[in-house]
């Protein structure tokens, strides 16, 4: 009923075997399974976090069953501690990053939720066919307004607008299934697409290809990716553009390549709305609950609703530029991500100056 700590602080968790550092800029209260800092005046809590980022703590280990870290093991880390003001201007200088990145989300969050509820709306809902079924307004331009038919027909996924047909989704899309074997490329760096690089901030991961063992999909251009593997958490991955190196992907992902008549937009929020995801839980098969797998063909399989030519050809030139857009500051937050991690430990440990720093990032936050 009350805050366990009364301002912002560093919570530190400790037991599993990921126990990650976090920050919270508001009061909080936490339970057992983690620390948190108290307030030090010689110390700023800010400063401290990022500290404790350039510290593997998970190498702390207690030695119980469950991974943890103990108070002994944590009070044992040495630190140098600089002054306060030399920490607070290390804080500052790694907070704007940490701003900028924060920002970028928002939009990126904004895009897609502008995207996604157009999307609903038209092929959903179907609001401007329903809008001209009862004599209103569609809220639409006239030239928008005219590529909606004015009445509903039935079809096997029930009232749809009239003039629109049911196909499958195979009709939509083609899955590629180019694969390589990138330890046959052992010196080569690969941007490397899995499932714990899609949840950790859908950030690629340049590897190696000597220490990838397994087989892997090459990304072509104009395709996207649909995790097949437990559908019921959405995974659905737009790949960057502008590396020069080559892309891969896990084999749990189904590499999607939409067909011309039908761009982008449309096939890419199609596979995010409910009725396909709703599907694709339906369809996924395993031994365990907490390991289910969608087959390829079932995926195409997927019956579905195919608008008119030209409405399809108006929604992809709206929607092109938000999903262009998205990548851009995608690609950004990726490459501020990086260049955080790679000046953090070397800020944090005295390897390069405040000042120094302070130039590199006006060049980097725009």
């Amino acid at each position: 009923s009350e805050y366990i700590c009364d301002r912002p602080g560093v919570i530190i968790g400790r037991k599993g075997a990921y126990r990650g550092i976090h920050f919270s800029p508001t009061p909080f209260y936490v339970i057992d399974t983690a620390f948190w800092l108290k307030h030090n005046k010689r110390v700023d809590s800010k400063w401290a976090y990022y500290q404790l980022r350039s510290i593997d703590i998970n190498s702390l280990d207690s030695g119980s069953a469950i991974p943890s870290t103990s108070r002994e093991d944590f009070y044992s880390i040495s630190v140098c501690l600089p002054s306060l003001k030399e920490q607070k201007e290390i804080a500052h200088i790694l907070g704007t990053l940490d701003e900028k990145i924060e920002i970028n989300k928002k939009t990126n969050e904004t895009l897609d939720g502008i995207a996604k509820s157009i999307f609903k709306s038209w092929f959903v809902d179907f609001d401007p066919v329903r809008a001209k079924v009862e004599g209103r307004s569609t809220g639409l331009h006239d030239e928008i307004s005219d590529l909606f038919p004015d009445s509903f027909e039935e079809s096997e996924l029930g009232e749809i607008p009239k003039g629109w047909g049911i196909c499958n989704i195979d009709e939509l899309l083609d899955l590629e299934r180019n694969s390589i074997n990138p330890i046959e490329s052992p010196e080569e760096i690969f941007d490397h697409y899995s499932i714990p690089a899609f949840d950790d901030g859908h950030n690629p991961t340049q590897d190696i290809g000597c220490s990838i063992k397994s087989s892997k999909f090459l990304i072509s251009d104009n395709t996207f990716l649909v995790c097949k593997l437990n559908p019921r958490f959405l995974r659905v991955w737009l790949p960057s553009k502008e590396s020069s190196r080559r892309r891969i992907s896990s084999s749990e992902f189904l590499v999607c390549k939409y067909k011309k008549n039908v761009g982008l937009p449309y096939a890419y929020y199609l596979t995010k709305s409910f009725r396909v995801t709703q599907a694709m839980r339906n369809m996924a098969t395993g031994t365990s609950s907490s390991h289910q797998r969608l087959r390829p063909k079932d995926f195409t399989s997927i019956l579905t609703i195919r608008p008119n030519p030209k409405l399809l050809d108006y929604f992809t030139d709206t929607l092109f530029p938000f999903l262009e857009k998205s990548l851009i500051i995608r690609d950004q937050n990726i490459l501020l991500t990086r260049y955080r991690d790679t000046i953090l430990p070397k800020l944090i440990s005295g390897d390069i100056r405040i000042t120094d720093a302070e130039k590199m990032i006006e060049e980097v936050v725009i």
